[in-house]
């Protein structure tokens, strides 16, 4: 299978839950978190999830970090991506780590939307991951313009029109920006997805480590 086929087979894993906070792209507001928001934020009610496609769930609790625990979705079809997913807890309040639990499409997953982590309320934070392979990128790059590469701002008309319509400070987001891309790692920014070289050693994708694609999951997922 491959990554064209992958994300043309959604299902919606969060069933109901309204998009609240943040999508992909660059935040409302300048006082919270990075300026850059690489997922889509999803309402903590209903609490649920529900498995997207055939695969297997790990979920562990990673206290002291931003996400508070990880929740990573592969798909059977290893087509080197997965879902990511912050903020959740267990729906029994164990905090045993889950390791590789298969389920079916549509099954309920033992865990739910949390308040842990860096959060402002129950909700979660979903990120598409994605190995950054030569073929990869060439399918994310086909749609949407680039905005950072090459250790330098390529377009900011897409930042300057953001910061106009929230009342934002351009200087101040494009200095927060600039930090934000040398803490994590950043290397590409485009309209739908970014590069990052590495991710935390707590989301490692199950391939392994390198650089990996974040995509806009409600753009090629409807999640």
């Amino acid at each position: 299978m491959t990554i064209r086929q992958f994300i043309r087979d959604d299902y919606p894993f969060r069933p109901a839950a309204g998009y609240s906070g943040d999508s992909f792209g660059f935040r409302k507001q300048s006082s919270i978190g990075s300026p850059l928001h690489p997922g889509q934020d999803r309402s903590g009610n209903p609490d649920h999830i529900v498995m997207p496609f055939d695969g297997k769930l790990s979920w562990n609790l990673k206290p002291g970090t931003a996400w508070g625990s990880c929740a990573r979705i592969v798909p059977d079809a290893d087509v080197h991506c997965e879902i990511q997913i912050a903020h959740t807890i267990r729906h029994d309040r164990s905090r045993a780590a889950i390791h590789n639990y298969s389920y079916n499409q549509g099954d309920a997953l033992p865990i739910v939307a949390g308040d842990i982590g860096l959060s402002a309320g129950a909700h979660t934070h979903t990120e598409l991951v994605v190995e950054n392979t030569a073929k990869h990128y060439a399918y994310f790059r086909t749609e949407g313009g680039l905005i950072y590469a090459d250790g330098a701002i390529q377009n900011d008309t897409i930042i300057r029109k953001h910061c106009f319509r929230y009342n934002l400070s351009y200087a101040h987001v494009i200095q927060r920006l600039l930090e934000q891309i040398h803490t994590w790692g950043i290397s590409e920014i485009w309209e739908h997805f970014i590069i990052r070289n590495a991710l935390p050693d707590y989301r490692t994708p199950h391939w392994g480590y390198g650089s990996v694609i974040i995509a806009d999951t409600r753009r090629y997922l409807e999640l």
